[in-house]
């Protein structure tokens, strides 16, 4: 079975839920008091929903090695069903009732599950800015890491899945980059909520929505805000980077030296290494070094932009 069928049978035995069951149906987030007098298959339902929500069959977002015939983890896990349905519910759900489900989860994927957006270990999460030049500072130290792991000794097949990881992580290094550079002079720039108003259309839609432009609809959305960033693509780099732009009130460098690594790195991410046609992205040294280069250079121009809106 291929794997978007297999998304489509899991997701089509999904049961629909109790509203009374969740404290927050954003999230499946279980309301202890219903879940504690529900019945046995009420229960299950209430959890399955809940772990679905948080954990995901690693074939969807976690990168493959066909060689080494294992996932890697790079964003938290794996996760055991058993360990993580106890933790949450062994106070208020029996353990017969967590073991059978944990069975049928066992069944459908495996004891080894992924993280999903709601509850991947993302960088970001902790990262707190304190100065203007924090995230290029940040950024060149981590590509200098980077470059030093990539002349680490083994043998040629892991040295290749080594440059593969690497090549992957120059990409999530500068995403993290522009979300640290978002977040600071959202915090510190009080003009920049006034650009975004100005000139980003969905910014416009909010305040719309909340109604007039005034002091405390402002800040409503400098909170949103704040909270988006942390789940923003960046490496979507048209659409993120014109919010960027508007937000520090620079004109953004070109990203179409970024346009074919970003696909390399979808296919390291979630192809095992391999492109459409299976055939697999040898990464050598010298394609590392040109992407540090490319991604240092895209950075330091953000960076000589912001220093010369200062000025």
């Amino acid at each position: 079975m291929s794997l978007t069928d297999r998304i489509i049978e899991m997701q089509s035995r999904l049961p629909e839920p109790d509203p009374a069951a969740f404290s927050d149906m954003a999230t499946r987030e279980v309301e202890d008091t219903w879940l504690a007098t529900a019945s046995p298959s009420e229960q299950t339902k209430a959890m399955r929903l809940w772990f679905l929500e948080r954990y995901c069959d690693p074939q969807i977002e976690t990168p493959y090695n066909s060689d080494a015939g294992a996932y890697f983890f790079l964003r938290g896990g794996p996760y055991d069903p058993n360990d993580v349905l106890q933790e949450r519910f062994e106070d208020v759900v029996t353990y017969e009732v967590i073991a059978e489900l944990v069975n049928e989860l066992h069944q459908e994927v495996g004891d080894e599950w992924a993280p999903t957006e709601l509850t991947a270990e993302d960088e970001w999460d902790d990262v707190f800015v304190d100065r203007p030049d924090g995230p290029i500072q940040r950024l060149e130290e981590r590509l200098a890491e980077f470059r030093t792991m990539t002349e680490l000794n083994g043998s040629p097949m892991t040295r290749i899945l080594l440059r593969q990881l690497v090549y992957a992580a120059v990409i999530t290094t500068l995403e993290t980059f522009l979300w640290e550079q978002a977040a600071y002079w959202l915090e510190q720039d009080a003009s920049a909520i006034g650009r975004l108003i100005q000139r980003d259309s969905h910014t416009q839609q909010r305040l719309a929505q909340l109604g007039d432009d005034s002091e405390g609809n402002r800040a409503t959305i400098v909170v949103e805000l704040n909270q988006g960033l942390k789940t923003k693509v960046w490496h979507r780099w048209e659409k993120n980077g014109r919010f960027l732009g508007h937000l520090l009130g620079i004109t953004m460098p070109s990203y179409a030296a970024l346009e074919a690594p970003t696909k390399i790195r979808h296919d390291i991410a979630h192809r095992g290494g391999k492109d459409t046609e299976h055939n697999p992205h040898n990464i050598s040294q010298e394609h590392v070094d040109e992407l540090i280069a490319v991604v240092t250079s895209y950075a330091q121009e953000i960076q000589r932009g912001i220093a010369g809106r200062e000025t």
